[in-house]
């Protein structure tokens, strides 16, 4: 996502590799940087951590955008919007991210209000969830590289040596 997002400055910050500080570190990532936006991914077995990471954020500043996206409300974004942890999203990604999230991103930084031409998002409107439409696949070719320099952590290891993850394909094999 952090490579589509133009005049952006951008901080990714995996959960995994504070695992035993997490509110610690986001605590201290928020008073350091102090997002205007804070981003979310989260598969299913991952949102309760979301919920706890939005309130982690809203706690900090009730005022600061929160976006979730992922597969969790790209599949389940009318749920998310009908729950009691719906006031914890100001937006929700569904789909393909990296281009919603940019054009959210580009909506947002020109102080535009009118999102409903931002395909694959859902956003909050007097109260209640508005779902726009999904837009079309992306032509992978049109993705941008990830911005590893956007990462807080890059020390992972397996067996001891350097680690990363590398994505060629999109959906289940």
């Amino acid at each position: 996502i952090a490579g589509n997002l133009v005049d952006c400055e951008v901080r990714v910050l995996d959960l995994v590799a504070c695992r035993n500080r997490i509110t610690k570190t986001i605590l201290g990532q928020l008073d350091t940087f102090r997002p205007e936006l804070v981003g979310l991914s989260a598969m299913t077995f991952q949102y309760n951590s979301a919920i706890k990471v939005a309130r982690i954020v809203r706690d900090w500043n009730p005022e600061v955008p929160i976006a979730l996206g992922g597969y969790h409300s790209s599949l389940l974004h009318e749920e998310i919007g009908l729950s009691p942890e719906a006031g914890l999203f100001d937006f929700l990604i569904r789909g393909e991210g990296e281009l919603s999230f940019a054009r959210l991103t580009q909506a947002l930084g020109k102080g535009e209000r009118e999102l409903a031409d931002v395909p694959g998002l859902s956003f909050r409107k007097n109260g209640k969830f508005i779902h726009n439409p999904v837009g079309p696949l992306a032509d992978l070719k049109t993705i941008q590289r990830p911005d590893r320099q956007a990462r807080v952590y890059d020390d992972f290891l397996f067996f001891g040596l350097p680690f990363d993850c590398l994505e060629t394909s999109r959906g289940c094999v």
